[in-house]
């Protein structure tokens, strides 16, 4: 039975709306916590500035000239370079396998990154340390490396990959028209796969203990779930839709 003192949550109220809990507006903080603030907003403001916001406008300046890459840009032409970038079939080829590519990648990894997060995230599980380790290391491989290594089992020849399927003839994934974007599609789930784990990680990890108890008490129906970590999110639901004050 769950403890009803971890049901007692305590919120300062206030007079306007008892119901609410008092924040604190930002015309009350004072004028060192905003100067700090603001201290601490600059060198990343600055690092954007100059490594984001300039490079973007500097290159949007260079596509209105012809521009041979060494000297500074001189002869104006406009516009004249976005038509006909319009007309080329290969640009609208590679607009649709972006799309294609980001269409498939991000919803598949985020899908299989959460999974595993609510698998890595139970405490009773053995070695997750180990695998939460195994899963993040892509991240911290070189684009090179890993490159360099797709290229042995899916280059030319395919000899590897062939010989897992048992394909005869062999064939060669990222050489072949068919294959290519699944395989790119493969590899960039595989590298960045592991950060958003973490993210999904740090976030279960920070969901309090006693929603355990709502989940128990105000949603009948899951009362039965184990206490491990696949019950987390639902819990956190639960927690919000009855009470009030949320």
């Amino acid at each position: 039975m769950a403890n009803p003192n971890l049901l007692k949550i305590p919120v300062q109220k206030s007079a306007a709306n008892p119901a609410m809990p008092r924040t604190r507006p930002i015309w009350s903080l004072r004028r060192s916590e905003i100067v700090w603030g603001y201290l601490f907003m600059i060198p990343f403001v600055v690092l954007v500035c100059v490594f984001t916001l300039y490079p973007i406008l500097g290159s949007l300046r260079i596509t209105l000239y012809n521009w041979n890459g060494l000297d500074n840009p001189t002869q104006f032409v406009g516009l004249r370079h976005f038509a006909e970038v319009a007309k080329d079939p290969y640009f609208w080829n590679a607009f649709k396998n972006t799309v294609v590519y980001t269409a498939v990648l991000v919803p598949v990894q985020l899908t299989l990154a959460l999974l595993l997060a609510l698998v890595l995230n139970n405490a009773k599980m053995r070695f997750r340390t180990f695998y939460r380790t195994v899963y993040f290391l892509p991240v911290v491989t070189s684009l090179a490396i890993g490159a360099i290594a797709v290229r042995l089992m899916l280059g030319r020849g395919g000899a590897q990959i062939s010989e897992l399927f048992g394909i005869d003839p062999p064939i060669s994934p990222i050489a072949s028209p068919q294959f290519a974007l699944p395989s790119v599609i493969l590899f960039g789930i595989w590298h960045s796969f592991g950060i958003n784990l973490v993210y999904f990680l740090a976030a279960l990890q920070t969901v309090p203990e006693e929603l355990y108890a709502c989940c128990t008490s105000r949603c009948p129906p899951f009362g039965h779930l184990p206490r491990s970590s696949y019950s987390l999110p639902y819990s956190a639901v639960c927690r919000c839709s009855s009470n009030p004050l949320y």
